[in-house]
């Protein structure tokens, strides 16, 4: 039986006492930040830095599609909660992206129902409309907040102007009749009352003096023809509607004959004397 022959030191080449284990070095790409790629809303190609904890931590479309919008949060802070999650998934197909977002969207939004009538189907598309929408949103809601402005501006001159008036009000109903302007007086008919007493009624005076003075003619009675009284005439206007004897301008202007002293004969005495 042949025997085996173990090596010695003898036999051990010189060159393998210099070598040593070569250490295990780590790849770069596990320790340092890399670049990954991604597709912005606006359909670009764009590319952001990634950390070794970053990817570790790998977001999926399970986490995309966790993201909702609630109840009471409003649609900007809602795209910002989406997009910083969709921008940690690497490839993703935009028609993944849409689908999460408008499933993510709450339910009964004036905004989701825009989508469905304008037949958004992709993100960018819904990016856009988003866009608009926040800013219509924004302007509606300035224009409220101006308007509410204007309307408790107005609200708060009312209230000042309220006491002014009521004091006014007040004023009025308290004043008497001294106490207002000549014009806005309401003239009360006083009727004539003769300075003289004659001896004879005025019809009669007038007919036998007539013809020897000179008389003033009278001022054309007022008043539509057609409602006065047919039954009544008066020599004096030679018109229809009084009496001769209740003429007013009559008893005037015998008044200012008997001051001439044209009328001394038909005067029984000064009235008041």
């Amino acid at each position: 039986m042949a025997s085996q022959s173990v090596p010695t030191n003898s036999d051990k080449r010189p060159e393998d006492d210099c070598q040593e284990d070569e250490p295990h070095v780590s790849s770069n790409q596990d320790t340092e930040p890399q670049v990954e790629t991604y597709t912005a809303p606006d359909g670009s190609l764009r590319a952001r830095r990634t950390t070794p904890r970053e990817r570790q931590e790998r977001k999926t479309t399970l986490d995309l599609g966790a993201v909702q919008q609630g109840e009471k949060e409003g649609l900007r802070s809602y795209i910002k909660r989406f997009n910083l999650m969709r921008i940690q998934i690497p490839n993703l197909p935009d028609e993944v992206a849409y689908t999460d977002f408008f499933k993510g969207l709450k339910d009964g939004s004036n905004f989701k129902f825009d989508l469905v009538r304008k037949r958004v189907a992709t993100l960018q598309e819904a990016m856009m409309e988003a866009e608009t929408y926040i800013q219509a949103v924004d302007l509606c809601h300035m224009g409220k907040q101006g308007d509410q402005k204007r309307s408790e501006k107005k609200e708060g001159r009312s209230q000042k102007a309220a006491p002014k008036e009521e004091k006014k009000r007040k004023d009025v109903w308290m004043a008497d009749s001294t106490s207002q302007p000549p014009s806005k007086k309401r003239k009360e008919f006083t009727p004539y009352s003769p300075k003289y007493e004659f001896n004879k009624d005025n019809h009669t005076i007038f007919k036998e003096v007539k013809g020897r003075l000179s008389l003033e003619k009278p001022t054309p009675m007022k008043g539509d023809p057609s409602k006065r009284n047919q039954g009544k005439h008066c020599h004096f206007h030679d018109d229809d509607g009084h009496e001769t004897n209740e003429c007013i301008s009559l008893k005037r202007l015998l008044d200012q004959l008997a001051e001439k002293g044209d009328l001394d004969s038909y005067i029984k005495k000064p009235k008041g004397k």
